[in-house]
């Protein structure tokens, strides 16, 4: 959602209000041993974090249809959701002595961190 409004012939100001979801995934193996003993943990999770974004541009009229822009971006963290698992194997000599997973699931609350971002 956005609202152009005329400043000059060739100034407008844009704000805007925007959903953003933003995350990432992860996936790694971490190893360790020490004479028999062995442990492999294999970490599998992603992130999601849902932001309300307020970016407030200043356009400057080149040509009728050309512009450029330039402003800043206030950003609300609504909240989000961090998931996965962790495979934990542990071995001594020939044998599997634990072999176990665990199902990680956290959401994350708001807060009141506000991200500003000049574009």
């Amino acid at each position: 959602m956005f609202a152009n409004i005329p400043v000059s012939e060739k100034f407008s100001i844009q704000p805007e209000l925007l959903f953003s979801q933003l995350g990432s995934k992860s996936d790694y193996n971490y190893r360790t041993s020490s004479g028999n003993y062995r442990r492999t943990q294999h970490y599998d999770y992603s992130t999601t974090l849902n932001y309300l974004s307020l970016p407030v541009m200043v356009q400057y009229n080149i040509l009728p249809q050309l512009y450029v822009e330039t402003g800043p971006e206030f950003g609300y963290l609504l909240g989000g959701k961090t998931k996965g698992d962790l495979t934990t194997i542990e071995t001594a000599g020939n044998s599997i002595t634990i072999d176990h997973t665990d199902h990680i699931s956290k959401n994350i609350s708001t807060s009141f961190l506000t991200v500003l971002i000049w574009d």
